[in-house]
């Protein structure tokens, strides 16, 4: 018996199994897809779990010896094996509320990794970046930005003063990109992958929680760099300010580039910084706030951070 008749047999007895139970059982897309209780919304754990090759059914859901058990909110767990050798921060695996698994970078790109890829031979990019001829920091960064003063050469720090394009360039060499998300629906966490991940599949407010925790994370309030004279803080040090993935710094310390542009056309589309940054107050470090900037500035208070999808 070959191992393609081997599987049908296996479902077949699960799917027999499944209707002994007064449950359906489906065929979706070429993958056995079991569902009890009339339906992903009303099965009790149905949709909540991942069938396996030689799954058995029961009512909690199908699962079997290469299958996982569905995590709550009826979507499954994802795989925690390590990403493919790439460059830059480590990353953290990660889940949106719809179920698509990826990765994020922990921490926000730093100055020091920034350079790295800089060394590194200039490519020259697609529609919609084909105009940028450099990936260099393009703005003064003893400048400052909102009253704020960024440090100049911060290796640890995170960089600034990088276009939209730029972010790019780094993710794409460094094996990734820049984390997806909806223009339209930017403070949707099943249509954010940013934002998603800073509110915990949407369940809070701010990475840490609910209520506003101005000692946490580095905004205008934040007692070692606050304003007036309020400036970055190192990308990989604050870990009070954590999602409950281990991601770092996604409210304050700098904005993050992510792909929420409103087109496609070229650098003077508008896209989507996320996070807030050093020099925000309460309502812009909230993970849904957002601001928005051509494709093509650079500003002291906005960085970046890569994600990395399946």
């Amino acid at each position: 018996m070959n191992g393609t008749t081997m599987k049908r047999v296996q479902w077949i007895g699960a799917c027999a199994a499944v209707i002994g139970l007064g449950a359906g059982c489906q065929v979706l897309g070429g993958f056995e897809d079991f569902s009890a209780g009339g339906g992903a919304a009303s099965g009790s754990g149905g949709a909540a779990g991942e069938a396996g090759a030689a799954g058995t059914a029961g009512s909690a859901g199908a699962s079997g010896a290469s299958g996982q058990a569905g995590a709550a909110g009826g979507t499954p767990s994802c795989d925690t094996d390590a990403p493919p050798t790439i460059q830059g921060a480590s990353m953290a695996r990660v889940q949106s509320p719809s179920g698509k698994c990826f990765w994020m970078d922990k921490t926000e790109v730093s100055r020091a990794e920034y350079d790295e890829f800089l060394v590194t031979p200039f490519a020259a990019m697609e529609s919609p970046c084909q105009w940028a001829q450099s990936h260099e920091p393009a703005c003064d960064p003893s400048a400052g930005s909102d009253g704020g003063i960024v440090p100049e050469a911060p290796g640890s720090h995170p960089v600034v003063c990088v276009t939209w394009c730029d972010a790019l360039a780094y993710c794409k060499w460094a094996g990734k990109t820049l984390c997806q998300g909806s223009y339209v629906e930017a403070d949707n966490p099943g249509k954010s992958d940013w934002m998603s991940v800073c509110s915990n599949g949407g369940a809070t407010t701010y990475p840490y929680g609910a209520a506003y925790q101005g000692t946490l994370c580095n905004g205008d309030q934040f007692p070692q760099t606050g304003c007036p004279d309020c400036t970055t803080f190192p990308a990989n040090e604050q870990t009070s300010c954590a999602t409950q993935s281990g991601v770092t710094n996604m409210s304050g310390n700098v904005a993050e580039w992510v792909d929420e542009c409103s087109n496609n056309s070229g650098e003077t589309d508008d896209c989507r910084t996320r996070g807030g940054s050093y020099a925000s107050d309460a309502s812009k470090l909230e993970c849904g706030a957002t601001s928005g900037y051509q494709r093509s500035a650079a500003t002291p208070t906005v960085g970046f951070r890569c994600c990395l999808y399946d």
